[in-house]
């Protein structure tokens, strides 16, 4: 349900980019034209994912290849204009208190923390492809750790930069779309269309690592029959996940299309972004604490399988719990949220938790029609695995 919803979110930034691109803020405001746009680009990643995951790996590094270079040399030229008095009105010096959350009020470090969900999630895509890998036993694991350092260290660099060149007012006051206006300041024209090929080819690699991994997932859960085999079969050429795969990129164009349509302001929109928060600290949380209880009988033989296998992911589940109660209440305020309650309650609680709960009827019609796979035992890891 998180992969669903984040799609249109994701395409639709793909295709306002897209328009802007080619000078047509027309299209990047018009309804008609963001479902088209966003259709086609699901579409187009839809198709590369089904042709085969070298074909995806390749759309990839090239995708963010280009981000990653786009982006280095604009907070390079960012702080050079910073310091040689360059800047904008309001731009100040990096200041370590930047990276002190310590710094912060306990509400704002929270606020700044869900936020940050969303932002990093996304970095264990390799880790769902892990069988189709080169050196899979060591490969996806190693990609899922500096994947995390990258995105760290991407974020960190461009916002230090664009801090300090635009100041806090700046970036307040284009909150809705930073970096297109921070690139004319920055690069002028024409190649400020730079940062727009960035944020476009983020959006569109996003998009492919949203559909890939999916369908993945269900392909695991129907090969260990917990949903129905068909979503199972496998292109004899291409080796991938047919029926998953394009069944994502269905359900995801259908989704984007109908809440474009009925949501020409976009907050419902904005307001599906904070719900995801809910579903990624759910399955996320749930993982730590799967972790832990798999690799229950070999943490007290080592201290770095104790602590990396048990007290590192346990945390991180109940961390994970504490985030999705906070951010249960903290958007439970109206102040807070884009658009306007339904029944009654407030608009990411109702995708959130209502897209958490709407799964539950679906379990329980597995767990009625696929009996052997809801009366396994718990796992173990085996003897000597750490």
């Amino acid at each position: 349900m998180a992969d669903v919803i984040v799609m249109a979110s994701l395409s639709v930034i793909a295709a306002s980019y897209t328009y802007l691109l080619f000078d047509w803020p027309h299209g990047a405001n018009s309804p008609t034209w963001l479902i088209i746009g966003s259709v086609v680009w699901i579409a187009l990643m839809t198709w590369i994912c089904y042709r085969g995951i070298e074909l995806s790996a390749e759309t990839q590094m090239f995708l963010l290849s280009a981000e990653i270079l786009i982006l280095g040399a604009f907070s390079i030229v960012a702080l050079v204009k910073t310091y040689n008095g360059s800047g904008l009105p309001g731009s100040m010096h990096v200041s370590a208190s930047w990276f002190n959350p310590f710094d912060l009020s306990f509400s704002s470090l929270i606020a700044g923390v869900l936020l940050g969900i969303f932002i990093y999630w996304g970095w264990d895509s390799g880790v769902a492809v892990n069988e189709e890998s080169r050196d899979s036993a060591e490969a996806p694991g190693k990609a899922a750790v500096l994947s995390t350092i990258l995105l760290v260290l991407i974020y960190l660099v461009v916002a230090t930069s664009a801090q300090a060149f635009a100041g806090t007012k700046f970036l307040s006051a284009n909150s809705n779309d930073v970096l297109k206006p921070l690139g004319e300041s920055v690069f002028g024209s024409p190649w400020y269309k730079l940062l727009i090929i960035a944020v476009l080819t983020s959006a569109a690699a996003s998009t492919q690592t949203t559909i890939l991994p999916t369908a993945r997932t269900t392909l695991s859960m129907a090969k260990w029959r917990a949903i129905p085999d068909v979503f199972g079969k496998i292109h004899p050429k291409y080796l991938t996940p047919t029926v998953s795969t394009i069944g994502m990129g269905a359900l995801s164009a259908v989704w984007t299309a109908f809440l474009i349509r009925v949501d020409t302001s976009g907050n419902v929109l904005n307001d599906s972004i904070t719900a995801l928060g809910f579903a990624v600290c759910f399955y996320y949380g749930f993982t730590g604490l799967a972790c832990g209880w798999y690799f229950r009988k070999e943490l007290f033989k080592s201290v770095q399988g104790f602590v990396l296998a048990g007290l590192v992911p346990l945390l991180g589940g109940v961390m994970m719990g504490f985030i999705f109660v906070k951010a249960w209440i903290v958007e439970s305020a109206q102040s807070y949220n884009y658009s306007q309650p339904v029944l009654g309650i407030q608009m990411p609680i109702f995708i959130g938790i209502g897209s958490l709960l709407l799964g539950i009827p679906f379990m329980i019609l597995c767990w009625a029609k696929l009996r052997p796979y809801f009366r396994r035992k718990t796992e173990v890891a085996p003897p000597g695995l750490i």
